[in-house]
Order: structure tokens, then sequence, then C-alpha cells
């Protein structure tokens, strides 16, 4: 079995509404679909990181873009599934 850490978050009305939809939607619990976030979050490249946190000087966010879509072809991970 995982082990979990628990943390406490502050964060928006609006964000918290969106886990509890994607929870819902799937049939999970909202600590599940956040940890699954943090996860994801945690493995992308520092500069994915950057632009998804707002730190990327500005101009830089269709290069970010290119590069995203680049790096999803190359894995298959933009392939929808059953489709």
């Amino acid at each position: 079995m995982t082990d979990y850490k628990l943390i406490r978050i502050n964060v928006s009305e609006r964000a918290k509404g969106v886990i509890e939809n994607i929870a819902d939607k799937h049939g999970m619990k909202e600590v599940i679909v956040a940890s699954k976030i943090y996860e994801w979050f945690g493995q992308q490249p520092d500069v994915f990181q950057k632009s998804i946190l707002g730190m990327l000087p500005e101009g830089m966010e269709s290069d970010v873009a290119k590069l995203a879509l680049e790096q999803l072809a190359a894995t298959g991970k933009g392939k929808s599934k059953g489709k």
C-alpha cells in the first residue's frame, strides 16, 4: 500500500469546483484527483512547470506550446484512446 502524506491547501472556489467535478465524473475522491495532479506536475519539465505557474517571460508561451505538442507527439501521449 502506498504511503500518503496529508497536506492542507487553500484553493479558490473555482479550483475546488473543478476538482469536485472531475472527481464526480470519474468516480474518484477529490484527494486522489489532487494527488495525481501533484504527481503529474512534478514530472513535467522545468519549462512546463514555469509556464503553468506563469513564470516565463512574456512572449514565450507559443514556443512552450509548440515544444509541448512536439513532446506529446514524440511520446504518443497526445493520442486519444479509442478514437
